[in-house]
């Protein structure tokens, strides 16, 4: 199943506290990559981290989530969503 998992800074954190872990984020982060957990990153106007997982549900995401150091530290969070299939197609034909 697709997971959609969109990072979200908490409040009072700094990029100055951040940029220690950087480099074992990106570790990490490469690491789940090679092994297909997350198979998309992208980072938003505001560089905020968009993840697309590859998971069996919400909580193994949110198990791999739990093992970036920025989440470990509590320097960020995710909102973490299932993605499903549009199947708005089918009311163009009717029953």
């Amino acid at each position: 199943m697709k997971i959609i998992a969109i990072e979200k800074v908490i409040l009072g954190v700094s990029p100055e506290d951040i940029k220690p872990y950087l480099v074992e984020e990106t570790k990490k982060v490469w690491e789940f990559y090679q092994l297909g957990l997350i198979r998309e990153i992208y980072f938003t106007e505001n560089n905020d981290a968009i993840l697309i997982l590859e998971a069996k549900d919400k909580e193994e995401a949110l198990g791999i989530i739990r093992q970036l150091p920025l989440v470990q530290n509590n320097l960020i969070e995710f909102v973490i969503n299932e993605l499903h299939p549009y199947r708005g197609y089918a009311r163009l034909f009717g029953d």
